[in-house]
């Protein structure tokens, strides 16, 4: 039985295990939308597997614009099987500064929940 090649979106792919994992679905013949702030990671990976990356610059911080681009990615690869929600940040905050907290929050909790509702 042939291995059926999926469509997979994933948030943050611009470094770490978000950048593994569409390496990983990319050697094994899936078509893979990636999201990141870093348009330069996301050019020279699509660059690396020629027609089977699909890119769109995003900063989940910007909840309501990220979700817009999530549907327009989904929308260029006519609907995907599979979405990894995989940005986030982390910061020690020695000085308690707001701005770091705020960060993390518009992040890990508003950015994801947006994108997760709308992955749904």
């Amino acid at each position: 039985m042939a291995n059926k090649s999926l469509k997979i979106v994933i948030v943050g792919a611009t470094s770490g295990l978000g950048e593994a994992l569409a390496i990983h679905y990319l050697r094994q013949g899936h078509s893979v939308g990636i999201t990141g702030r870093r348009l330069n990671k996301l050019t020279s990976l699509q660059q690396r597997f020629l027609g089977r990356v699909f890119i769109k610059q995003m900063d989940v911080t910007l909840a309501g614009q990220a979700v817009i681009q999530l549907n327009h990615l989904i929308d260029k690869m006519e609907g995907v099987d599979l979405i990894v929600l995989n940005a986030g940040i982390g910061s020690i905050n020695h000085e308690l500064d707001w701005k770091i907290e705020q960060q993390t929050i518009d992040t890990n909790i508003s950015g994801f929940t947006a994108l997760a509702m709308t992955a749904t």
